[in-house]
């Protein structure tokens, strides 16, 4: 059977690339997808503002016409300036079972990269460290929370089988409601009240108000931690009102000190791949949209994910990180939670490592980016 690789250029290969993963996926109950409708809006370069600062190439791997696997070259010029690497990233790569396609696919990356003149292709980023990254490589038999990658069981030897190794892995700490330990909670409105700290759940208004602050935050929490870079007004202002768009605000939090400055924030979200679990082709229609108005009632979703964590740097290490667990555990108790994802941490983040096995996390899913040098 003849194999021919297509680059996308038209909205009909577009959909074919959206398409893709629902076909594979159909085999895959435990990988969940988010509905086409986001899919298609991630997809979408003239709305995603990843492209106002880089540019990607998408192809699909064609097996006698019928669509088997898809990649895309990603060249994230922010990532570039600030880390001077020299890196080409791959994302948004699904596959068949068929090595054949996939080493296509990646030799097709590979020469995308030597025209540009990179020395080293890194990935999953779909598109950058601000959306989803990392390849799943256990746990198949448990669902991928909200906004974390999933894939089927023979991902990781495709990559691994055209020359790809290990760059950094990250983690997806899981934590039973009920194991929560009592000091964590005791302790958490100890340092509250020793430091005189207001943490309060916003409204939309005041996040979209708040906004500029959130950003600081959250530009400045991660700067040390490799592969972070920080978020442009305009990706920021997406993820906001991405987020926006399936969080339930009495799981955020925003830490002020007496003075009102904003010292730290917490996101969590409900874990909706509860709902979309139940609509595996990933449609809206005709039983789609009514299936997640049914399941996403209010406290009908029993996960929720802590999606973001950040403290301003003279604020480590002093305990704000203990009082949005506690609070969490709190928050999330009265709305019926009985199960939190903790994700995703970095392998090296030693000071979250800490706090997920203070508060009696255990790792329940691993992510990993690879690399491959290109000569």
């Amino acid at each position: 059977m003849s194999l021919t690789l297509h680059l996308c250029q038209s909205p009909h290969d577009m959909r074919r690339f959206v398409d893709l993963p629902y076909e594979i996926g159909r085999k895959w109950p435990n990988w969940v997808r988010a509905p086409r409708i986001q899919a298609r809006k991630t997809l979408n370069a003239k709305k995603h503002p990843f492209f106002n600062n880089g540019n990607a190439a998408f192809v699909i791997a064609l097996r006698d016409g019928r669509a088997v696997g898809r990649i895309a070259a990603i060249d994230d010029l922010g990532h570039a300036a600030r880390y001077n690497d020299n890196a080409l990233h791959f994302g948004f790569f699904d596959c068949e079972d068929d090595p054949q396609a996939a080493q296509a696919l990646f030799d097709w990356v590979s020469d995308h990269a030597r025209t540009k003149g990179r020395s080293v292709v890194r990935g999953p980023f779909s598109y950058s460290v601000h959306d989803e990254i990392g390849l799943q490589i256990d746990a198949f038999d448990q669902q991928n929370f909200l906004l974390v990658p999933g894939n089927p069981h023979y991902y990781p030897a495709l990559v691994e089988a055209a020359g790809y190794r290990k760059c950094v892995d990250l983690f997806c700490y899981g934590l039973p409601m009920e194991n929560m330990p009592a000091r964590v909670i005791t302790l958490g409105a100890k340092i509250q009240a020793r430091f005189g700290l207001t943490v309060r759940s916003p409204t939309k208004a005041s996040v979209r108000a708040d906004v500029h602050r959130l950003q600081e935050v959250y530009n400045g929490a991660w700067k040390e931690n490799w592969p972070w870079r920080p978020a442009n007004e305009a990706e920021f202002a997406y993820i906001v009102e991405s987020l926006l768009e399936v969080a339930d605000l009495r799981y955020v939090q925003i830490a002020e000190d007496a003075e009102g400055r904003m010292v730290g924030f917490s996101i969590a979200i409900p874990n909706m791949n509860e709902v979309f679990a139940k609509m595996p082709s990933g449609r809206l229609l005709p039983t789609g949209l009514a299936r997640i108005l049914w399941y996403s009632r209010k406290n009908a979703v029993k996960t929720m994910r802590v999606i973001a964590m950040g403290v301003v740097e003279d604020w480590r290490n002093r305990g704000v990180d203990v009082i949005f667990h506690a609070n969490q555990h709190a928050i999330g108790t009265r709305s019926g939670v009985k199960y939190v994802e903790l994700s995703q941490v970095l392998e090296d983040n030693e000071m979250m490592k800490r706090t997920a096995a203070m508060c009696g996390a255990d790792i329940r899913m691993t992510h990993r980016i690879y690399e491959k040098k290109i000569s």
